[in-house]
């Protein structure tokens, strides 16, 4: 029951002959309409086609209303906010001419909440001994992504040491030690309805481990005999497969058999 009234549909009182009640047109939104946001301004137009001045409220069954007396024809609305997700209301519109009056009801319903879904394809790929890549597609719904990195597997968001937080779809986790195992969880969030998912998807890389420099091309060779007295230079090949520079030195010592 809204302000004594509990009537549905429309209603006109006549109190006065020869006259026109006030009217109700283009409703917005229009009767019946869902998917409705949380908060938005809903409106119609009211008319009294004699001219005359009317008074009038629009009130909805969250609590809501709005009203004005003595005014002309136009638009009237009533600002909305707060209100629940998949849910139906009801609005009641009211106007009296002191003549007559006029009430009708209608009714929207609002959408569901906007739950972001996960990250499609999150991956994590070793680039070199130093550095992980990390990549993904968002989900539905998808402001924004959260990624934290950890040397456990498994961690509550907050926990873990942040990443990455903003819209795009990859990210590095650069600085490591070669050889270095990372675990890595996204959630995904929704600025509209300011809603997290509650899951998360995951993925792990080992960046490659470090290669030490090899030695090849010995001259003499190890352990060879005989060689000339002479021979005053040593050589030896030295390379690093990860293509890092070295130190290096050459020792050596004399030995006399007697």
């Amino acid at each position: 029951e809204t302000s004594g009234w509990n009537a549905t549909g429309s209603n006109t009182v006549s109190l006065a002959t020869n006259n026109t009640a006030p009217a109700f047109s283009s409703e917005s939104p229009g009767n019946g309409t869902s998917g409705q946001d949380l908060s938005f301004t809903w409106s119609t137009t009211i008319s009294d086609y004699d001219g005359h001045s009317f008074n009038w409220t629009i009130e909805c069954n969250n609590t809501g209303s709005s009203s004005a007396n003595g005014v002309a024809n136009g638009t009237k609305s009533l600002s909305l906010s707060d209100l629940s997700y998949v849910t139906t209301y009801t609005i009641w519109v009211n106007a009296t001419d002191s003549y007559e009056w006029t009430r009708e009801s209608f009714t929207f319903s609002t959408r569901s909440e906007s739950a972001p879904s996960l990250p499609v394809s999150f991956t994590a790929t070793t680039d070199g001994r130093f550095v992980i890549e990390l990549s993904w597609s968002n989900g539905v719904n998808t402001s924004y992504t959260w990624v934290e990195n950890s040397t456990t597997e498994t961690w509550a968001r907050g926990e873990g040491t942040f990443l990455y937080n903003d819209t795009g779809t990859s990210t590095n986790l650069t600085g490591l030690d070669a050889g270095s195992l990372r675990y890595f969880q996204a959630w995904t969030w929704n600025v509209t309805d300011n809603s997290w998912n509650s899951s998360y998807v995951s993925a792990n890389a080992t960046t490659d481990s470090n290669s030490a420099p090899s030695l090849s091309s010995e001259s003499p060779v190890d352990d060879v005999s005989n060689v000339e007295i002479t021979q005053a230079t040593v050589t030896i090949d030295i390379v690093d497969a990860d293509g890092d520079t070295f130190n290096w030195t050459i020792e050596g010592e004399n030995i006399t058999n007697d």
